[in-house]
């Protein structure tokens, strides 16, 4: 058994279900669009980082109505600001947070994933019915659908829950 193997082992037998250990080896890269900046990314989509604040998701779900909110986890991010009004993230270009400096890069177009409950599996509408009506972003191809923003660290330091969020101007 390999020290993988062994690895997904133990988190199977913990988690109630069988998974397998990944790792991107080192000698792949994966360049983020080099339109909005130049890094590279990892396991995550197609930036390091997603910043999306809560007040968004507020804003959203008060628009979808009670029936069918969705939850924070349907959009992935990496990181989520408390506090704050919403799509404040949109017009943030460069900010702190505790330590770490972060460069928002380009609005995170959403795609069908953010549909499916990520407990059960099932899909439906929402988020993007209603984000359709107030979110769309054209250009050059198809329509997109924006929520939240794409990031990369431009240094490195910690981030621990609580840090205060600092915008550059």
């Amino acid at each position: 058994m390999t020290a993988a193997e062994a690895y997904g082992t133990w988190f199977s037998e913990r988690l109630g279900t069988a998974v397998a250990l990944v790792f991107m080896p080192d000698t792949s890269e994966r360049p983020t669009d080099t339109r909005y900046a130049t890094a590279t990314t990892s396991l995550s989509d197609a930036f390091p980082y997603l910043i999306v604040s809560q007040a968004s998701l507020h804003d959203l779900n008060e628009r979808i109505g009670r029936a069918l909110r969705v939850p924070m986890d349907r959009f992935r991010p990496s990181l989520v600001i408390a506090g704050g009004t919403p799509f404040q993230e949109d017009g943030w270009e460069r900010i702190t947070i505790g330590a770490a400096y972060f460069d928002l890069v380009k609005p995170c177009a959403r795609c069908v994933i953010t549909t499916t409950d990520q407990h059960t599996g099932q899909r439906g509408k929402e988020p993007l019915r209603t984000l359709a009506n107030f979110r769309k972003r054209a250009g050059g191809g198809p329509v997109k659908i924006d929520f939240g923003m794409n990031a990369i660290g431009s240094t490195s330091g910690m981030v621990e829950v609580g840090d205060v969020v600092q915008r550059f101007i």
